[in-house]
């Protein structure tokens, strides 16, 4: 988790292991097939943004997906397992910061789910 790494320093370096690509997602619905909510679990930190109190990018992508499903929608989020896991790619010098690379996260992890379901 070397956020505050000299990025010219590492260059050369190598990811320690693997990681989990896959986002594990499950629906809940009403009897009456109403979304009441998407319990989403992926292997990232929820700590994109980095600065004060913010809802990163698990609340971002929870808005995603309560625009698509509806604003009753619940979208609980589990961090796991993530070990060293991180969203920093070392090998480029200029990566998105705070805001764009909070919101870049969550898209894709709500588009993962809408273009499954919207179909």
């Amino acid at each position: 988790m070397n956020f505050r790494a000299d990025k010219r320093s590492v260059q050369d370096a190598e990811p320690l292991g693997p990681i989990d690509p896959e986002v594990l997602v499950m629906r809940v619905d009403s009897l009456d097939n109403r979304n009441i909510a998407i319990v989403v679990n992926y292997a990232l930190h929820n700590c994109t943004f980095g600065e004060g109190i913010h809802p990163d990018f698990s609340g971002y992508m929870a808005k995603y997906l309560r625009s698509i499903l509806g604003e009753d929608l619940v979208v609980p989020f589990f961090a796991g397992p993530c070990g060293n896991v991180n969203h920093i790619n070392y090998r480029d010098l200029n990566p998105p910061r705070g805001h764009e690379m909070t919101h870049k996260v969550a898209r894709i992890l709500a588009g993962e789910y809408s273009e499954y379901i919207v179909k």
